[in-house]
């Protein structure tokens, strides 16, 4: 969603020139999103870990991630999101 709406952010700059037009279809796009008509699997981010969490060096969104999918009981390997 998030990608989605800059680029169409960027080409309605890019054909009128105009914040106005651009902010038009801003709140549009924000409208969508505020009626829960963006469905959620387009508002969720992914990230995949390359590495087990004892094999982290430094304390990374990764670490994070992969400490509270352990407290959930949650054994993720690397390559998996």
């Amino acid at each position: 969603f998030v990608e989605a709406v800059q680029k169409a952010l960027i080409e309605t700059f890019d054909d009128h020139r105009e914040p106005a037009a651009v902010c038009d279809v801003l709140a549009v796009e924000l409208a969508r999103l505020e009626r829960g008509e963006v469905p959620t699997s387009e508002l969720q981010i992914n990230n995949r870990v390359s590495k087990r969490v004892k094999e982290y060096t430094q304390s990374t969104r990764n670490v994070a991630a992969l400490e509270r999918a352990a407290d959930l009981g949650m054994d993720k390997h690397p390559g998996e999101n």
